[in-house]
């Protein structure tokens, strides 16, 4: 898997839409933007919806790649949705590779 490289900024049902999360990744920003892979737990009461509304919004503005998952049955924990937390692990790694890679 790669972070794809999309024109588009806005999100949409990735093919996996049954396990319940979304995904987008941009490619432009600046020389200061930090990408970023997100995770939420839509019954989360620690971080209201409005607050990851807000960062997402934010960093489409600014064009930052990001990789942005829901977890539809989870909270601030996201302990009810395996598959969801699968994809997004599968996804630091190669944001890990991507951006931080290990050099000889």
């Amino acid at each position: 898997m790669e972070f794809k490289k999309a024109d588009s900024c806005r999100i949409q049902k990735s093919a996996s839409s049954c396990l319940g999360f979304f995904s987008l990744s941009l490619t432009k920003g600046t020389d200061y933007s930090v990408p970023s892979v997100l995770l939420y737990g839509t019954h989360d009461k620690v971080q209201p919806y409005k607050g990851v509304r807000h960062l997402v919004d934010a960093l489409e503005k600014h064009q930052v790649d990001y990789a942005y998952f829901e977890a539809p049955h989870s909270g601030h924990g996201v302990q009810n949705d395996d598959k969801v937390m699968q994809q997004f692990m599968k996804t630091v790694v190669e944001y890990l590779k991507t951006y931080m890679p290990v050099r000889s």
